[in-house]
């Protein structure tokens, strides 16, 4: 369980069995397990990396290129077996290498608002849009993610 604290519980039935204490700065707002223990997202921008009960990487996006002026806060976290997913409160998605930590932003979007206006290249993988945050973002690759199912 994740608190709005920033600690971490483990439960085994109703008895808690483990807990780490801030193990983020502010509200976990995210788990999901990994091959050899589990992820973590929060409040704070970073993803934790757990190995078992130890905590034994971080990853910050706290001072990532936001698409709002919104703080980056982690709403969700998915290993790919090679990679890992992260989800942002701003609806944006990044690809992560566990081994380099090296990310980057696969999906930028609009956050605080509806996107109203909206222009596809007749031809090629491209898109425009405009939104109520007031600004215009232009759609590259991430065409495929957005129409392919």
């Amino acid at each position: 369980t994740g608190a709005q604290s920033g600690d971490i519980y483990l439960w085994k039935g109703n008895r808690l069995e483990w807990s780490f204490e801030k193990a983020h700065d502010g509200a976990v707002f995210c788990l999901t397990p990994s091959p050899d223990g589990f992820l973590s997202g929060g409040k704070d921008g970073r993803v934790r990396m757990w190995n078992g009960l130890d905590p034994v990487k971080s990853f910050s996006f706290a001072d990532s290129m936001a698409s709002s002026r919104l703080p980056v806060r982690i709403r969700s976290v998915f290993y790919t077996g090679e990679s890992l997913l992260v989800g942002t409160m701003s609806s944006e998605i990044y690809s992560v290498d566990p081994n380099t930590s090296r990310s980057r932003n696969l999906i930028q979007s609009h956050a605080g608002g509806p996107i109203n206006a909206l222009a596809c290249h007749p031809l090629q993988h491209i898109c425009v849009t405009g939104g109520l945050d007031a600004t215009i973002r232009v759609g590259l690759q991430c065409m495929q993610f957005c129409f392919l199912q």
